[in-house]
């Protein structure tokens, strides 16, 4: 990584290495919180500078290792990087070395090489590379030439079959009740959703998304904003309001400030107790002249961040099922089933159009790392729906022009067709002339045509559709030209058979006849 501002180079290095050693926060003598003063004062003003310092005031009091090494992602985003810039290389050693952690001050050699100009990167590759070691050059003997052969590269290994637990095979057209948790009541809700199948579960698309990956402490809160806190419950318990109706009042603490969270579910009790980290995503709130969350996500710190502290799917819902129902029941589903859905679009359609896996898009469309990764996956699954829709059409129009059609015989006698130029009150411009010769060669088949005619109002549509119509009179068939209102249609009646009279003549064999039929038409 390199950046305009040495800090960020710094707090870079400083992150991996906290990664590297298991979120320990042993990275810098004293932890992180204590140096996000410090690093604030080196790398200036600017929001994202703030958001990043109040992230790290946080750090030391987050549990590892599912808290911190969402913090520290969500720096990396911060600064610019890939969402998973940052992963540990190796098993976190049991204690790191006293020498191996860095001083508040110190300068930190090295900086991870950039991809060199149009290299082809992925989201991982793209990532900041540690730093190489330098290698002293030093004369070899020549090696002999020998035949290189190909590398055989591993297959990678198929997934296991999945099988319920009488030993059945199960698969993507499974009912969902083969799912852990959804019985036959459940499988009913979900059926008034269209989901009756795992795929359909899969493809039961999020309506909106609440972002609540902005983690921020409590002293840096703001009326309005839609935040994530984590915190420590000071003071929790049930309270009676006017008319006797119970709510569940708790104290958040994070060592920066205290904040009151309110929930109308009185059940929450059974969760939240005295004592206990959780997460809390929602929007902040006042009353009586003080900030609170009114009825905001929460989940314990140890469990998997499913409704806070991420981007959170919200699902079209029936009664009886909740978000928090339908987000657990879709994280089992996509995590297991997304792997072994099948990618039939080619590599050479996904790659041209730079788009990702089909597997990818349905983890990324439910649970996003961020917000270009959500985008993409939207991009990808509206190219599907579209890509399959023109597959069906060309086929459809292939098997339709396989069918025979009438050939009209009057398509082949352009004495006639100048008998109908001659009589327009102007001559025909070089693209009408054109297009109508088209469809002379399409009419004159035994294939059946379709045709769209393009050009700008006043262009002379109507009578390029005038003169094909002629002809099909001509050859002793009927045309209809249709219109979106009455009077529009009115409108081509009159122009049409004033146009057909001036045609009409003794040497017409077929003289064409208009007539109007509109909805009102007894």
């Amino acid at each position: 990584m390199t950046s305009k501002n040495p800090a960020f180079d710094k707090l870079y290095k400083i992150l991996k290495l906290e990664a590297d050693t298991g979120y320990r926060d042993k990275a810098m003598i004293g932890g992180l919180s204590q140096f996000a003063a410090r690093w604030q004062q080196e790398a200036g003003d600017g929001d994202d500078v703030k958001k990043i310092a109040d992230i790290l005031r946080t750090y030391s009091q987050l549990n590892p290792v599912d808290p911190r090494r969402m913090a520290i992602n969500q720096i990396v985003q911060l600064l610019g990087l890939p969402p998973n810039a940052i992963k540990p290389t190796a098993a976190p050693p049991a204690e790191i070395a006293p020498e191996a952690r860095i001083e508040p001050g110190a300068a930190i050699a090295g900086t991870p090489p950039e991809p060199a100009a149009g290299e082809l990167t992925s989201i991982e590759s793209a990532a900041p590379r540690r730093p190489t070691e330098k290698i002293e050059a030093k004369a070899i003997p020549a090696a002999p030439v020998v035949e290189r052969k190909p590398i055989e590269r591993p297959k990678p290994k198929p997934l296991p079959e999945a099988r319920d637990e009488f030993g059945n095979r199960i698969g993507l057209e499974s009912p969902v009740t083969v799912i852990n948790g959804i019985g036959p009541a459940i499988a009913e809700k979900l059926e008034r959703l269209g989901v009756k199948t795992i795929r359909d579960l899969l493809y039961l698309l999020p309506r909106r998304y609440d972002d609540f990956s902005n983690l921020r402490p409590i002293n840096r809160l703001q009326y309005g904003d839609e935040v994530t806190i984590m915190g420590t419950v000071w003071d929790a318990g049930e309270k009676r309001v006017r008319g006797g109706a119970a709510i569940f009042q708790a104290i958040l603490s994070d060592g920066s400030g205290t904040i009151q969270c309110t929930w109308f579910n009185p059940y929450v009790a059974n969760q939240i107790k005295r004592g206990a980290q959780i997460v809390v995503s929602g929007k902040v709130n006042e009353f009586n002249g003080r900030l609170t969350f009114s009825s905001p996500e929460f989940e314990l710190l140890d469990s998997e961040l499913l409704n806070t502290a991420r981007i959170v799917p919200v699902y079209p819902l029936t009664e009886g099922l909740s978000n928090r129902m339908l987000r657990k029941f879709t994280r089992r589903t996509v995590d297991y089933w997304s792997p072994r859905v099948v990618d039939e679009l080619p590599d050479s359609v996904r790659n041209s159009a730079g788009l990702m896996s089909l597997p990818t898009a349905l983890l990324q469309i439910h649970f996003p790392d961020s917000i270009p990764a959500l985008e993409t996956a939207q991009r990808r699954l509206a190219f599907d729906e579209l890509f399959l829709l023109q597959l069906g059409l060309l086929r459809q129009k292939r098997q339709w022009r396989n069918e025979n059609g009438r050939a009209l015989p009057a398509a082949q006698d352009r004495a006639r067709l100048e008998t109908f130029i001659q009589a327009l009150p102007y001559p025909l411009t070089e693209a009408q002339q054109r297009v109508i010769d088209e469809i002379l060669n399409d009419i004159g088949s035994t294939h059946p045509m379709s045709r769209l005619v393009q050009g700008d109002v006043g262009s002379g549509k109507t009578v390029v559709a005038a003169a094909a119509m002629f002809l099909a009179a001509q050859s002793g068939a009927q045309a209809a030209i249709m219109a979106p209102t009455e009077i529009l249609a009115e409108q081509h009646y009159k122009n049409l058979g004033r146009l057909f009279e001036t045609v009409n003549g003794p040497e017409l064999p077929q003289p064409v006849m208009v007539r109007l039929l509109t909805g009102s038409t007894p």
